[in-house]
């Protein structure tokens, strides 16, 4: 159990890191990813709109760097030096889509004139205006006699720039989640030895008190049978018998849980027909059925076999049944189905019951759990289910409850 808290806790601790490690990544590259789409979007749109050249002229009005935040006809991003740090190539075209002229000075990748068509040619038969193709940005900017300037800004630089920074930020990422997962394993200890002590002193607990109060039971059960011998038969002492009875059943049910959640529970693994063992812990109940006038229906493949612990296989199916038979009333109904779905084999048990809510199913597996309603008016102690539970994880199964309608509940045991 100790192994298992902390194996929890780093499990716990290194999806905690990884939620935040990928949130942060995440919105450092899109904050990145937007900065870069901007300024590309508006040094590209600026020099469509400037005729497809960026500063043509060399007078152009630049006075100085610290004069361009007051000249909002530039954006921001401009610099003296961005005519030499800017490639791009424009082309001309008229009404008609037909370029008229091509401007190649400020590209080296783009070799031809026919080369910078093609690229202007996919973007008139795509329809759109503006967007990327390949590294590069494209806009397009119609004027008012219809002719058009299409303007293709090679973007490699920032996107090499955005994939690194991505790149970086996933290994460094990895490096933290390593750093994350060795504290989380050097801390689990620490962090979880109050828990586990506080478990563990809840088990020694139950399982002395378990043992004290055999004592005392075996007592009280004898002189019940020896005032029953001298008395005859009489109701106050049946009583007597009967609450010694339940409550050394109970005892024993708390010594085999703590045992169970000790590991200390010998179990015997064989090959068996998980056919017949069903078969016969029905037939058990099928009288008790009859007598409360349920209706039982089965579907039960024959030569159905699992590996599993035989002894302990049919305790589960008996706590199921025993559960049928309390909280299903009479002129109720009982189906039990068992078949094989490739590697897995499947029991399911329905009866009819009182009204249940999603809330009560979800804790039907928690020890000494009972539902209001039936607390005061079912026998039992509510650590059927938590003992089934126990059993068929050792086994390597599952065991879960469903609501079938409003008045129908499924158990259902899956083997693999």
């Amino acid at each position: 159990m100790y192994f298992k808290l902390r194996v929890k806790f780093i499990i716990a601790s290194l999806c905690s890191a990884l939620v935040v490690i990928v949130l942060l990544v995440g919105i450092i590259n899109l904050a990145n990813y937007s900065n870069v789409k901007g300024e590309i979007i508006e040094l590209c749109d600026y020099i469509a709109e400037s005729g497809g050249v960026l500063y043509e002229n060399e007078d152009d009005d630049f006075d100085s760097f610290d004069d361009r935040r007051f000249d909002f006809r530039k954006p921001p991003i401009i610099t003296q030096e961005t005519p030499y740090q800017t490639r791009y190539f424009t082309i001309y075209a008229n009404s008609n889509n037909v370029v008229v002229g091509i401007n190649r000075d400020k590209i080296a990748t783009v070799s031809s004139d026919q080369q910078a068509v093609d690229y202007a040619n996919t973007v008139i038969d795509s329809g759109k205006k503006s967007g990327f193709m390949e590294n590069y940005y494209y806009t397009i900017v119609e004027k008012t006699d219809g002719s058009r300037i299409f303007c293709f800004l090679d973007c490699t630089q920032q996107l090499n720039s955005m994939q690194s920074l991505l790149a970086i930020s996933g290994m460094v990422s990895g490096i933290a989640l390593v750093i994350v997962a060795v504290f989380a394993v050097l801390f689990s200890g620490i962090a979880v030895k109050p828990f586990f002590e506080n478990a563990q002193k809840q088990k020694q607990f139950i399982t002395d008190a378990s043992h004290e109060l055999k004592t005392p039971l075996s007592v009280i059960s004898a002189d019940a049978d020896v005032l029953k011998m001298e008395l005859g038969e009489n109701d106050w002492v049946t009583s007597i018998q009967n609450q010694t009875n339940k409550l050394s059943k109970l005892v024993n049910n708390l010594v085999q849980l703590a045992k169970m959640d000790e590991g200390k529970i010998n179990m015997v693994f064989e090959r068996f027909s998980l056919s017949d063992a069903l078969q016969d812990t029905l037939e058990n109940y099928e009288l008790m059925y009859s007598s409360k006038n349920i209706k039982v229906e089965k579907s039960i493949e024959e030569g159905v076999c699992i590996y599993a612990d035989e002894s302990s296989i049919r305790q589960v199916l008996t706590i199921l049944f025993d559960n049928a038979n309390k909280y299903t009333s009479g002129e109720g109904h009982i189906r039990i189905e068992l078949s094989k779905k490739g590697k897995q084999t499947l029991v399911k048990i329905y009866n009819t019951c009182e009204s249940l809510t999603k809330q009560d199913v979800d804790k039907f597996f928690d020890r000494f759990y009972r539902a209001d309603n039936s607390r005061s008016e079912v026998g039992g102690y509510g650590i059927g289910l938590s003992m089934a539970k126990s059993i068929m994880q050792l086994n390597g199964g599952i065991i879960s409850a469903n609501i079938v309608s409003e008045n129908v509940i499924c158990f259902s045991l899956v083997f693999k």
